[in-house]
């Protein structure tokens, strides 16, 4: 999906002609562009099959750990934490390392480049907020909403498809149960 594409479904809730050009000259331009750069990266942030890596981090000269410039958070790694471009040991409260780590990330990709249903709910969550900010008609604010629910429930079934998620073995309480079971050797009937 083309930011243009957004920009004009922005500017048509208001009655307007679609622009040629992301670059044309229209009033409503810029906030269209700022509400869409503002939820493309509150829904990327989450995390998604499509924007998260796992990469190893060298400290550079003076010590410290250099975050690629796209990367919007560090997940899943107990004691780091991202700070600014920096790689912060929340442990040892410091940011400087002697060897290399091993991270996952978060990436903020550009919006031209997403998945198509990642593209069509953050579309239909920035459509949301510009009608809100710009119109209020409730009418037209609920069949905005129906869609973004709609987009959200398709990216989440996506995000389980191909993150092949096992809702039994990946569950922590059922684990928890099942490793209690197990050292206690009692058998499920």
């Amino acid at each position: 999906m083309l930011k243009l594409a957004v920009l004009n479904e922005c500017i048509a809730l208001l009655g307007q002609a679609p622009l040629v050009s992301i670059t044309d000259n229209h009033p409503l331009r810029a906030p269209a562009i700022a509400a869409l750069a503002a939820k493309n990266t509150l829904v990327q942030q989450r995390g998604w099959w499509f924007n998260q890596e796992t990469i190893t981090v060298s400290p550079d000269t003076a010590g410290r750990i250099i975050l690629p410039g796209d990367c919007i958070k560090v997940q899943g790694e107990i004691g780091l934490a991202k700070r600014g471009p920096i790689l912060y040991d929340l442990v040892n409260s410091t940011d400087l390392f002697t060897a290399d780590q091993t991270v996952s990330i978060v990436r903020l990709l550009d919006f031209e480049l997403l998945e198509e249903v990642a593209a069509e709910y953050i579309c239909a969550l920035t459509l949301a907020q510009f009608q809100l900010d710009y119109d209020g008609d409730s009418d037209k604010q609920s069949k905005i909403l129906r869609r973004a629910e709609v987009a959200r429930i398709e990216l989440n079934a996506e995000h389980t498809r191909q993150s092949r998620i096992n809702r039994i073995t990946d569950n922590f309480a059922i684990g928890y149960i099942s490793s209690i079971r197990n050292s206690l050797r009692y058998p499920i009937r």
